[in-house]
């Protein structure tokens, strides 16, 4: 499972970043830190199957600039093939490395290439890693590395998918490509982080949760969420039948609270004043018919939440439930 360091360091970027260019820049340091390597560059591939640099932390002046053709250099073979390319030493002696004109940079030592994958499998690029020494591709080497791959895959994807909209309709079309992107992802925690952290930032929620149900214990599990106060991040389980989430989930209709700071039934009213937290709604996830645990999101100021925006956040539910 990728290292959740990594995970949430990226996922703040996705979701602070203002332009794909700017998220990449960050990403390939973050990468490239994570997978204990010299450096880092992310490649794209185009219409004619050719890579296209869109981020370095080598050269970050050459992004947008360097291309390679269909299958050349060890980039292209990674994506000719879709496996990841190891070559553990004297990278620049390998018979597959090829060389860009203008660009000076040692190779002297490891790299590897990893395809980046999207939905169904799709290959979108490539993300090479390099090494200055011999870099021995162990089993863990080499599985930390797809796990950072992976990542950064999903997170670009996510992004593109979440772009910033000012309607209903265009924040449904959109939550709708996050979460199809999600279900291919084959990790729990990811899938969560990504889906708090995109659909606060969509609605500009001050926090947004999910607990998954304990069936053996009958409780709601807080598994996910974006705020960052260790308060709220260290939040008990609670049982189903004590509060509002746990009322959401058996009764599988959306429950609003007004004002979570004033209402009885509401645990937490210490924390909620603290933070801020104003109007709630709670969403139940459900499996056909089978409840797995309930997406719950706050707002900063007292909030009406329209009938649009409650289908917005079931289809949002559901979607996420089927990749939970």
């Amino acid at each position: 499972m990728p290292n959740s360091g990594i995970n949430q360091a990226i996922l703040a970027e996705a979701a602070s970043c203002r332009s794909e260019d700017e998220l990449l820049q960050e990403m390939v340091q973050i990468a490239s830190q994570e997978a204990g390597a010299d450096s880092c560059d992310v490649l794209f591939r185009d219409s004619h199957d050719a890579l296209i640099m869109r981020g370095s932390t080598a050269a970050p002046e050459m992004a947008n600039r360097m291309k390679f053709g269909k299958g050349l250099g060890l980039c292209g073979a990674a994506l000719s093939s879709g496996e990841m390319v190891l070559v553990s030493d004297a990278a620049s002696s390998d018979p597959r490395y090829a060389k860009y004109p203008g660009f000076d940079i040692d190779e002297s030592g490891a790299v590897a290439v990893l395809p980046l994958r999207g939905a169904n499998g799709w290959l979108f690029g490539v993300i090479l890693f390099r090494k200055r020494d011999k870099w021995p591709f162990t089993p863990s080497v080499q599985k930390r590395l797809q796990s950072v791959a992976t990542t950064v895959a999903n997170s670009y994807l996510i992004f593109r998918a979440g772009v910033r909209s000012s309607t209903q309709t265009d924040k449904l079309e959109s939550l709708t490509a996050v979460t199809q992107t999600l279900q291919n992802s084959p990790y729990l925690d990811e899938v969560l982080q990504l889906l708090v952290n995109m659909t606060a930032q969509q609605f500009d929620y001050k926090v947004c949760t999910v607990r998954l149900l304990d069936e053996a214990r009958q409780e709601l599990v807080l598994r996910a969420t974006q705020a960052t106060v260790r308060a709220y991040q260290r939040k008990r389980a609670i049982k189903l039948g004590e509060s509002i989430a746990g009322r959401a989930l058996a009764t599988n209709t959306p429950i609003i609270v007004p004002d979570v700071q004033t209402e009885v039934e509401y645990i937490g009213h210490d924390l909620a004043a603290e933070q801020g937290l104003r109007s709630m709604i709670c969403i139940p996830l459900r499996v056909q018919e089978r409840p797995v645990g309930v997406l719950t999101c706050y707002t900063d100021v007292l909030h009406t939440f329209s009938q649009d925006e409650v289908r917005v956040l079931e289809t949002l539910a559901n979607q996420a439930a089927l990749a939970i």
